[in-house]
């Protein structure tokens, strides 16, 4: 008949928590993927992974079908990006006017050069939020494979954090 097979996985040995505390702390593998002989053949590079969890009790689980979840990214070359959120600072239209003021030639190279200035002046103002982000992603992940009562606040703690970093309405909105 159909058997099915357990497609294992890599990350956290469990899927989800009761979220408690110290011995009250109960961490299951609730959650599974599953598939028959004939598709795992098919699939031959798939990988299963736990991610971490985030505002639950239940871990997300990613379904690789290509097998690259352990390969790096190359390194890309910095790209300007504006964040909405600058809008929200006085600042930030001072510093477009004086590069665009400051630089002389093509609309171009007015361009690029207040792109190069915002690009500094937010990394001062606000710090690089992609990469806070992703640094208490990693961190809240590394918590979630750990158990224990310190653990627990300090999965809290990090979670606050993150929603702090994420702004959510602006952040997400872009």
């Amino acid at each position: 008949m159909n058997e099915l097979l357990n497609l294992g996985f890599v990350g956290n040995s469990f899927t989800w928590t009761n979220g408690q505390a110290g011995e009250d702390n109960i961490q299951e593998r609730l959650d599974r993927a599953m598939a028959t002989m004939e598709w795992k053949e098919a699939y031959m590079k798939i990988i299963i992974q736990h991610l971490s969890r985030y505002k639950s009790n239940h871990n997300p689980i990613l379904v690789d079908m290509m097998g690259e979840q352990r390969r790096r990214r190359r390194k890309t070359t910095h790209k300007f990006i504006f964040e909405e959120c600058w809008l929200g600072n006085e600042e930030c239209e001072k510093v477009v006017k004086e590069a665009w003021d400051s630089s002389e030639g093509t609309i171009e190279t007015k361009i690029k050069n207040c792109g190069s200035r915002l690009d500094k002046w937010g990394e001062t103002n606000f710090g690089d939020i992609p990469k806070r982000i992703r640094i208490l992603q990693n961190k809240l992940q590394h918590l979630n494979t750990e158990t224990g009562e310190r653990n627990t606040f300090e999965i809290k703690e990090v979670e606050v954090e993150l929603d702090e970093a994420l702004k959510e309405e602006i952040w997400w909105a872009q």
